[in-house]
């Protein structure tokens, strides 16, 4: 405080020992002395003087102190008060206890604010000063704004901070905008805060602090019409004190509520997306906002941004698991998870879950002539016209492919299951528009339900996977229900199934090699390596069976990678110290091909047996390359690099395309055996064979026939040009030891 008057310590009684002290003031200053029950004016400097003799309560009783303070001239309601104040200190004074020393203020009408002061002093006198406050008092406000300045700071950093351990913690975005929004409103103290998520039609509030009153408020996109759209539309904050006296606005709108001012919005950003929405804080009267309440606001919508973000790839990871990426529908987990909850219920409640496996016919013919694009158009189109067709509680899904999947819960009985069926089969008769033209489809439909006595969602699938088998074999675009043959075929195939595996186990599969001939000399030039299999309770399984469940069952990857090792071993063992150079083919499935690391297996197993990849062929039937065109070229495109080369198996029996030949990276061909058995006398077959290997040698491919099994069709092959041949003519598959005979020659 800086003192304008002077405080007496003097002992002295006169007042004549003070009145030097009093001119050095600039502010009025008084000296009272007692006498009886009263006090009077004994000294006073310059701008008193004129009240000396003057006795206490005669100045009191004035209603202002205009006259006594004539260059500050304060309210009159301050003056009383001040008065009161100093009434109470003469009082303690003439009592004999010591007195509050009082702090009491007025306001000039200059602005200054002075603090009139009573203090007892030469024993039975007081003394009355004016002090000028106003620049202490513009000091404590100032250091008083900044601590509450520094407090809010580290309130909102605080709360930043827990609403960010809270986003780490929560699962519910909904429950993660709850918080922020409640949190915003108490450290900024600010009556209605929300959060707007950008959506087609405009902003929708999908949080606030006022108990949901505002939930579902949907704002325009346009700028000029609130706060929250400018935020939107520029990507930056925006602060109004008055949103209803902004210029910037048309509409008085404030993008929360019509009876708001004062508000700050932010933007709530995004991944590739764009941004989420606008954070928006707002008040009933006019606000300004400082920086620190902006960027706290701003560290709160990114908070919720990242966590937003996080949540959303979550979700999508989650999607992603459950669903097929081209037509949106469920997947096969879906599909089993579902199945097997349901199957559970079932046994519990008594309903009934029936499963209807649908597969398009033809499918591959549209592919192979309009394109793979196309197909997948024809896919994605399908899916919604299944899920508009089936009951509502159905579900619909892809396993992969052109099958579909119906999963119908809660059956009353067969009967509705079939006429699902028959729902479904009446899409049939519409065509799709795709890829420009109309394409027409059918699916065969196999029906399975939980009374069938399967138990497993598996087990329920595989019946309804024979039901649609047998639905085809009747004839293309029906419908087939499980039933006790089906089921007695399946169980048949699911014991083969665990006689394979058993088998795989401990060793139980041989392999047999048969000779690849030189047409013109008969000499072996290579042998072809063929799995064989003995069942411990049916003995010899024919290869086309066993083949075709361990393709079902997923156990040709394994399989195949067996054949492949024992092969490429078996064979360099007989190759050492040869000077001949004959090769080696392996047959692969599509399964196999496409299994990631094949390649890396194929090249690793060859440095293990330590054979030249030149030496080894892999035969690709026509329909493997088609199931994923680009990856298959791919992945012979690698071999081939290698030096391993890639045969065409059973060409002519799939759909044999010029272009997709082109593109292959194949260095021969196998002509089909049902080609080669109506050689030479069936015209068409004759016709067939001799344009394959004259394609074959303007593509720079060597031609292979299989099946040749008399002198008469390996004379017309020679004739036709066909290099390569391969029959019972020259020997059947035989053990490796007699294999190994008959290439090298003893």
């Amino acid at each position: 405080m800086r003192e304008t008057g002077a405080r007496v310590h003097s002992t002295t009684t006169g007042a004549e020992a003070v009145n030097d002290l009093f001119e050095q003031s600039v502010l009025p200053s008084y000296l009272w002395q007692r006498t009886g029950d009263d006090f009077v004016l004994v000294a006073a400097n310059a701008v008193g003087r004129s009240y000396v003799g003057q006795a206490w309560l005669d100045h009191m009783r004035a209603t202002t102190f205009a006259g006594l303070f004539p260059h500050d001239p304060a309210a009159v309601s301050d003056m009383r008060r001040v008065v009161a104040e100093q009434t109470a200190v003469r009082r303690a004074t003439m009592a004999g206890r010591p007195p509050e020393e009082p702090d009491e203020t007025a306001r000039a009408a200059a602005g200054n604010e002075t603090v009139v002061d009573l203090v007892p002093v030469l024993g039975d006198c007081v003394m009355l000063q004016v002090h000028d406050v106003t620049e202490q008092r513009i000091a404590e406000q100032a250091a008083r704004a900044s601590l509450a300045k520094l407090d809010r700071r580290v309130a909102q950093q605080r709360a930043v901070a827990e609403l960010g351990s809270f986003a780490l913690r929560a699962v519910d975005p909904t429950a993660l905008l709850r918080r922020a929004v409640g949190l915003v409103a108490e450290v900024l103290d600010i009556e209605v805060v929300t959060v707007l998520r950008r959506d087609d039609d405009g902003l929708r509030t999908v949080a606030d602090n006022a108990t949901d009153e505002l939930a579902d408020t949907v704002l325009p996109l346009d700028a000029a019409l609130s706060q929250a759209a400018l935020t939107l539309a520029t990507g930056q904050t925006v602060v109004s004190a008055d949103v209803r006296a902004d210029e910037r606005f048309s509409w008085t709108e404030d993008g929360c509520h019509d009876s708001l001012q004062g508000g700050v919005t932010t933007l709530v950003g995004g991944g590739a997306g764009g941004p989420f929405g606008v954070l928006c804080a707002h008040s009933y009267r006019p606000r300004d906002y400082d920086p620190d309440d902006q960027h706290f606001l701003v560290g709160v919508a990114n908070v919720l941004a990242g966590a937003l973000d996080r949540s959303a790839a979550e979700a999508q990871t989650r999607w992603a698991a459950l669903h097929d990426p081209l037509t949106g529908l469920a997947n096969r987990t879906r599909v089993l998870d579902g199945l097997t909850h349901a199957l559970t219920r079932d046994r519990r409640t008594g309903a009934c879950t029936a499963v209807l496996m649908i597969d398009l016919d033809g499918f591959k013919y549209v592919n192979d002539s309009l394109g793979h694009s196309v197909g997948d158009a024809l896919l994605a189109s399908l899916a919604p016209l299944l899920v508009a067709t089936v009951r509502p509680s159905d579900t619909v899904a892809r396993l992969g492919g052109d099958e579909f999947v119906v999963l119908c819960e809660d059956l009353p009985g067969e009967a509705e299951a079939v006429r699902v069926a028959e729902r479904i089969a009446e899409l049939w008769s519409t065509p799709l528009h795709v890829g420009g033209t109309d394409v027409y489809v059918r699916g065969s439909t196999g029906i399975a339900w939980c009374r069938s006595g399967a138990t497993e969602a598996r087990e329920l699938l595989r019946e309804a996977d024979s039901a649609m088998y047998a639905a085809k074999e009747r004839a293309p675009g029906s419908i087939a229900v499980f039933d006790a043959t089906m089921q007695r075929r399946a169980a048949s195939r699911l014991q083969l199934e665990g006689e394979l595996r058993r088998s795989l186990e401990v060793g139980g599969f041989r392999l047999v090699y048969q000779p690849i001939v030189d047409s013109a000399t008969g000499r072996p030039v290579g042998v072809e390596a063929l799995a064989r299999w003995t069942s411990p309770t049916r003995g010899v399984v024919s290869p086309q069976e066993f083949i075709a469940v361990a393709e079902d069952c997923g156990l040709i990857v394994e399989l195949g990678r067996w054949v492949l090792r024992e092969a490429v071993t078996t064979f360099a063992g007989w190759c050492a110290g040869q000077p001949e150079t004959p090769y080696l083919t392996v047959n692969v499935s599509g399964r196999q091909l496409l299994h990631p690391g094949f390649v890396d297996d194929v090249l690793a197993v060859l440095g293990e047996a330590g054979l030249p990849p030149a030496q080894l062929g892999l035969e690709i039937t026509e329909s493997v390359l088609l199931q994923e065109p680009t990856r298959a070229r791919q992945m012979l495109g690698a071999l081939r690099e290698a030096g391993v080369a890639t045969l065409l198996d059973d060409f002519g029996t799939g759909y044999s395309s010029l272009s997709w030949l082109r593109q292959l990276p194949a260095d021969a061909l196998k002509i089909d055996r049902s080609f080669v058995q109506g050689l030479p006398g069936d015209a068409a077959d004759a016709s067939v064979v001799s344009a394959v290997v004259a394609l074959g040698r303007s593509l720079g491919l060597t031609v292979i026939a299989e099946g040749v099994e008399d002198a008469a069709q390996l004379e017309a092959l020679v004739q036709m040009g066909c290099p390569r041949v391969q029959g019972y003519l020259f020997a059947r598959p035989v053990p490796g030891d007699e294999a190994r005979a008959t290439l090298f020659g003893r």
